[in-house]
């Protein structure tokens, strides 16, 4: 018994240190704050009507209005009742206030590797750390990608019962996998689980190379059988997500699309432009990748000036500057690498870092060379500027297109670097031999090599980005080549290298400051000159202390004026937004034509405040009361309002960028990464072109710009909102939620349905495509009698009635979506129609009917039976694979 509480000692103790060091780090958390995380703020505009549904109607809506027009909740936000592994992760992370439990979470699963690795507690513990706070997770927590950061997290918990199925203990490391590969697609970021992929086939195929050159390939088959077996269990208790995407993605943006044609804007700008049907473009996939040196910055942070924003923040970096130039050096970004914007660097640690480029010469372990040949991939694929690899792994690799923003695959190192990192200490504490002592001083040279070559000649990296380059190209142009002006610019750009170049010397010689205070620690550690327990709280400090130092760069608990930079209220993170005089008047305009509808919305404000209350107000002041009353009232007078009418609103103000109207409205525009293939292609051919039009002449010909709009008024854009504070524009030439057509334009593709919409009058005529022609009324008799009108909305189902005296064709002002959508005609299943690209359209015949319109995808019923069946053989998995381990007294094989 004393045995065991011995040993966990330093399990107790890790935990505590990943719990005090990441309350400490986000300590503001536990004051009644969260962090002004942007993309928070846009997934809640985005996810208010799901949200709202579910507070007041206590259920799951699977189809949301409020934005792009319509699209599956299950993209946004889905409450996940039969997924054991995800309750499990979520009760973890919730454990802790804020972004504490994902870092604890990303400290704890690091730990566990290490563990796996059997390498010493205390050095594992300095491992989580690090990998805890390694800049990624701090930036992406800070922007607010809070589900990809939760997939970070769990990663290497997976690479560690990969690794310990393949050194000794096949059961226990096949239980450990499953589990948290399963926590780990509980988070929902494909993205991640496609770059977890490579690293647990780069290291699995490792261990098989090295079991087999041992003669022991049946070891490696049994392992490679019990993960996967372990692997296709974690991925059932998450088959309503996988399932449902995989669907949806089929009709997204990151699906095939049916046009061979471009959009006219983009045609007579470049009409050789090559047209992609297979997903997403080239340029978007790489827009916010890194340029080629900027990978560096694992090592040191600033090697291309870290976080965006001006120079002239730091006085002290103009001091020097010709006075001439100073001012447009202050204006200019200290960031000069390729990516629009970065809020920081993806730093690993100077030590970390240095220490994994000495392992590769030291260790004799073979998944040094798995992690080199993967770390050379990412970077490489981390590129903006695309090489001839990039170009084969995004028209050829699968999946690999399907996703932006590739540097993200450098994540793989940020897992990778401190697990070699360790391993080489956890050697030099276990004892090197002699002969192996040469290469650690050889792996140390390697490591600082670099740096010292940076110092020596900085110029071998470049100082001006390539916008900036092509900013000066454009000025020098504009003013014909003028002398002065070209002479001003070599100037100005001679100036703002010096000062670049002296941002990153200054970190270049703090990181390898670092490094050989580490090395020096490491060399007396391998010549047996220190106690090893004392050499470890030396490094720990040193490590932890470097990468904590670096965070703080990107995300602080500064103030200005009494008020958090970087944090809020949280009562002002969950109603992100306030209610403009448009959005009111939309609201008072509608209940005037719908006035039972006001007691409706006032006993919906007057339950929800109660809540509201209770959960918020502990913290506030009693000055902060009255805004965050307005807000909760303001949140439920809309919800319960939105979910009584169904009409949209178009915000000319980057519509298709944004999700605050989405939370007062149903919104033309939005904010999503993989809204529907059709309807951005919609986008992309008429509707913004279509707003460029209306600004234009609006000035001119005022409301009478409305008659031209005739997609957003096929679309029922019944208000445009100009300027939130400001007016709203009625649209009196908006279709209505449906209507009758007198007349059918068939067409044979896709091409020419997109191309007959750009002159026609959606009141009139429907286009629809000749695969839906026979279930269209071969002939259309006008009844100017005929009525059709909506007599029920919920987001997931919507009734109209109907009566005409003839055969009619119904359009529907609802995003058409052939997967879950059900029309029933007086109770009876009836064929819905494609009509004018996105919309829904429906035969009827002659007489008196009830219409309903219900949204219930099979793929989500069959997903959550999976999940419950997945999730009771996860769990038999996982604790069996654990008896079987205690049982069976696995002896642990040497690495």
């Amino acid at each position: 018994m004393k045995d065991m509480l011995f040993k966990a000692i330093p399990h107790t103790v890790a935990v505590l240190v990943f719990v005090i060091l990441s309350s400490v780090f986000f300590s503001p958390a536990y004051d009644g704050h969260d962090l002004r995380q942007g993309d928070i703020a846009q997934f809640l505009g985005m996810s208010k009507e799901i949200r709202d549904y579910r507070e007041f109607y206590e259920e799951e809506t699977l189809w949301t209005n409020s934005m792009f027009g319509g699209m599956p909740s299950y993209q946004i936000s889905l409450l996940q009742t039969r997924n054991v592994p995800k309750m499990i992760f979520t009760a973890i992370r919730t454990a802790f206030p804020g972004p504490v439990g994902t870092v604890f979470l990303a400290m704890l699963s690091f730990y566990i590797l290490g563990l796996c690795l059997r390498v010493n507690p205390w050095l594992a513990m300095i491992g989580g750390v690090a990998f805890g706070f390694s800049s990624v997770h701090i930036l992406y927590l800070a922007a607010g990608h809070a589900s990809k950061i939760n997939a970070i997290a769990l990663m290497p918990g997976v690479l560690g019962g990969v690794l310990l199925a393949y050194r000794g203990k096949m059961f226990l490391g096949a239980g450990v996998a499953a589990l948290f590969l399963a926590m780990h697609l509980s988070a929902n970021h494909l993205q991640m689980t496609y770059y977890l992929i490579y690293l647990i086939a780069f290291a699995g195929i490792a261990e098989i190379i090295r079991l087999a050159m041992k003669g022991d390939l049946g070891t490696a088959i049994k392992a490679s059988g019990l993960l996967v077996v372990g692997a296709i269990l974690a991925v059932l208790p998450n088959l309503t997500n996988i399932l449902t995407t995989y669907e949806y993605s089929k009709y997204s943006t990151r699906g095939d699309s049916e046009l061979t044609i471009l959009p006219p804007a983009i045609a007579e700008i470049d009409p050789n432009k090559e047209i992609n049907d297979d997903g997403l473009e080239k340029d978007y996939i790489l827009e916010y990748s890194m340029a080629r040196g900027e990978f560096w910055s694992m090592m040191v942070p600033n090697i291309k000036g870290g976080a965006a924003g001006a120079i002239g923040n730091d006085r002290d970096l103009l001091k020097a500057v010709d006075s001439q130039y100073r001012e447009n050096v202050a204006q200019s970004n200290r960031y000069w690498g390729e990516q629009n914007y970065t809020g920081g660097a993806f730093y690993f640690g100077a030590l970390i870092m240095a220490l994994f480029i000495a392992s590769l010469f030291v260790l004799k372990d073979p998944l040094k060379w798995a992690f080199l040949l993967l770390s050379m991939l990412a970077i490489i694929l981390s590129w903006r500027t695309a090489s001839g690899l990039t170009d084969f792994f995004i028209d050829n690799v699968p999946l690999f297109g399907k996703f932006r923003d590739t540097k993200m695959m450098l994540v793989v190192i940020s897992i990778m670097a401190p697990t070699m990192s360790i391993l080489l200490i956890d050697q030099l504490i276990k004892g090197l031999e002699d002969k192996r002592k040469k290469w650690l001083f050889i792996g140390m040279g390697a490591a600082v090599l670099p740096l010292i070559l940076f110092m020596a000649a900085p110029n071998v990296m470049d100082f001006i980005s390539p916008m900036e380059t092509a900013q000066f190209q454009e000025a020098i142009i504009q003013s014909n080549n003028d002398f002065q002006m070209v002479d001003f610019i070599d100037g100005l750009k001679e100036s703002l290298v010096k000062v670049r170049q002296k941002i990153m010397l200054k970190d270049i010689q703090r990181s390898l400051l670092i490094i050989l205070l580490g090395f020096a620690i490491l060399v007396v550690l391998a010549l047996k000159k220190l106690d090893y327990r004392i050499a470890l709280a030396v490094l720990g400090v040193v490590i932890i202390g470097d990468i904590y130092n670096v965070d703080r760069r990107y995300l602080n608990n500064d103030k200005k004026g009494g008020q958090y930079l970087s944090w809020q209220k949280t009562i002002d993170k969950q109603f992100p937004y306030m209610a403009g005089q448009a959005d009111q008047m939309i609201f008072d305009l509608e209940i005037q034509k719908n006035p039972e509808l006001a007691s409706i919305v006032r006993d919906a404000v007057e339950d929800f405040q109660k809540t509201a209350k209770d959960k918020y107000f502990d913290d506030l002041r009693s000055n902060e009361k009255e805004m965050a009353t307005v807000k909760v009232q303001q949140s439920a007078q809309f919800g319960m309002f939105n979910l009584n009418t169904n009409f949209r609103v178009l915000n000319i103000r980057n519509p298709f960028s944004d999700a605050r109207t989405s939370y007062f409205h149903k919104s033309l525009g939005g904010y999503h990464g993989a809204k529907l293939g059709r309807y951005n292609e919609l986008v992309e051919f008429y509707m913004r072109t279509e707003l460029q039009r209306f600004l234009e002449s609006a000035n001119t010909i005022g409301a009478a710009a409305l008659q031209n709009m005739e997609i957003a008024n096929m679309l029922n854009a019944q208000y445009l909102i100009l300027d939130p504070n400001g007016q709203p524009l009625p649209n009196p030439n908006a279709n209505g939620n449906v209507w009758f057509v007198e007349d059918v334009e068939f067409v044979d593709s896709a091409n020419e349905e997109m191309e007959s919409m750009e002159i026609f009058d959606s009141k009139v005529t429907a286009i629809v495509h000749n695969e839906f022609k026979d279930k269209v009324p071969v002939a259309i008799t006008p009844d100017s009698t005929a009525v059709i009108e909506m007599t029920e909305y919920k987001p997931n189902m919507i009734s109209y009635r109907s009566n005409a005296s003839t055969k009619q064709l119904a359009v529907f002002s609802e995003i058409w979506y052939p997967k879950g959508w059900l029309a029933y005609v007086d109770g009876v299943e009836q064929p819905i129609v494609r009509a004018n690209y996105v919309l829904r359209g429906l035969a009827l015949e002659p007489g008196e009917h009830e219409i309903e319109f219900v949204f219930d995808p099979a793929v989500y019923h069959s997903g959550q039976t999976y999940s419950l069946i997945g999730s009771i053989l996860l769990l038999l998995f996982v604790g069996g694979t654990g008896f079987l381990a205690y049982r069976r007294e696995e002896t642990p094989e040497a690495a």
